[in-house]
């Protein structure tokens, strides 16, 4: 801005005890005054979000407004944490009940050829026998 001015301006803010809240400000000033002024930024400051305008604009009077918007993302990505430690907790668990049904199963077919295995040896052995009596080996 070129020029010299006299003026008045406030601001208020409001916040959350979240850390998401408002500021804004405004100003007038009069005098001899030319000019215009537009700027803004972004931050992130330990999980806060905040965009913030500002601009003034002056020919002869002159006016001042700047306003920031700031948003706590602390519980957003602690609901997303929480919801992908639920979820790898359950597929685990879930993975652990297969696996242990999987060995259960595989238990109960081993034994079983086992047995039938058992079974055809010893049905195999008595044929022999009976063929050696039968052909005087």
């Amino acid at each position: 801005m070129a020029g010299a001015s006299v003026g008045v301006g406030a601001s208020n803010s409001t916040y959350d005890k979240n850390g998401n809240g408002a500021e804004a400000g405004a100003g007038v000033s009069v005098g001899a005054q030319v000019g215009a002024e537009v700027g803004g930024g972004a931050t992130m400051d330990d999980g806060v979000a905040t965009v913030g305008i500002d601009g003034e604009l002056a020919l002869g009077v002159g006016v001042d407004v700047d306003l920031s918007v700031s948003v706590d993302t602390k519980p957003a990505q602690e609901f997303v944490e929480d919801t992908g430690n639920v979820v790898a907790n359950q597929v685990t668990k879930d993975a652990n009940t297969v696996a242990k049904e999987t060995t259960k199963a595989v238990g109960v077919v081993s034994n079983t050829a086992s047995n039938v295995g058992n079974s055809v040896s010893k049905g195999t052995s008595k044929a022999k026998k009976k063929a050696k009596k039968i052909l005087k080996f």
